[in-house]
């Protein structure tokens, strides 16, 4: 006897045929729903869709940074050019002010060195000539001939923070140069005579001395200093300290006139001050003798 068909226990094992293309494959078009253009909101520009991958915000432009450093860089370099041009122009400024800072060589008086043995005759005349390069660029200056009554006084100078004094003590005239030199160091290089003024300076700690040595002409005079060294000099006793503990000089060059200034010191005293005292009075003198010209 057969019997109707049984309907399937359970549910079904899958899913309802249906009709063709159910069940659906996926959303509906348009779904999910995308809302105004620019949905979903990006946010200010130059930040990242909300939500969007790794590291948070989009990394910045490093080109304004770079471009920066490279400026920065370039105003250091020629910073540096720039500050080395002043300094070499500064330089050569403090030399026409105040000359070069020179000190004795030892901390001994030069007239305890042992003179060295010439003719007797080289005192007055050279002994070979001398003819030291001249370019003939420049007019030959005025010749200036130079009294002991020139800075016969005290000497009082003051410029800016920069303040020197000195009490006159006594000054002498001779007709060679032979009284102030080694030897005859300076007469072989056409030194005709030399004017010699002495100070007391420093509350008497120092022993300053102006010496004037006139030259026959302004390039001799230029010569003579370029080679100048504190042991072409044999100063009197009174014009600086016996065994003096500090020595500082300076020399400059007005026209046929070598102008030198010794100082020294019988005790320790501050050795910027001894030199800035010698440098001063060497340019202080130095413009002195220039307007003597006029």
């Amino acid at each position: 006897m057969s019997y109707p068909p049984q309907p399937p226990s359970g549910p079904p094992s899958g899913p309802p045929s249906g009709p063709p293309g159910y069940p659906p494959q996926g959303p509906p078009p348009g779904f999910p729903p995308q809302g105004p253009p620019g949905f979903p909101p990006q946010g200010p520009p130059g930040f990242a869709p909300y939500g969007g991958g790794f590291g948070g915000p989009p990394k910045k432009s490093r080109t304004g940074l770079i471009l920066g450093l490279v400026a920065l860089a370039m105003l250091l370099v020629v910073g540096v050019i720039v500050a080395a041009v002043l300094v070499i122009r500064g330089g050569d400024d403090d030399d026409k002010e105040a000359g070069t800072d020179r000190t004795t060589a030892s901390s001994t008086s030069t007239t305890d060195a042992t003179p060295t043995p010439t003719d007797p005759s080289s005192a007055t005349t050279p002994a070979t000539p001398y003819s030291p390069t001249e370019d003939g660029s420049d007019p030959p200056a005025a010749r200036i001939d130079v009294e002991a009554a020139e800075f016969a006084d005290n000497w009082n100078f003051k410029f800016g923070d920069v303040e020197h004094d000195a009490k006159y003590l006594e000054s002498w005239k001779y007709d060679t140069c032979g009284p102030v030199e080694e030897g005859s160091a300076l007469t072989q290089q056409r030194c005709e005579y030399a004017v010699q003024w002495t100070y007391a300076a420093l509350n008497g700690k120092a022993r300053v001395t102006y010496i004037a040595l006139v030259f026959d002409t302004e390039a001799h005079a230029k010569a003579a200093d370029a080679a100048l060294t504190d042991k072409d000099f044999d100063l009197r006793a009174e014009a600086q300290f016996p065994n003096f503990v500090q020595g500082k000089w300076n020399s400059g060059v007005v026209s046929n006139v070598v102008g030198v200034t010794v100082g020294t010191t019988n005790t320790k005293v501050d050795d910027k001050n001894l030199q800035s005292l010698v440098n001063y009075m060497t340019t202080d003198y130095k413009l002195a003798l220039q307007f003597s010209q006029f």
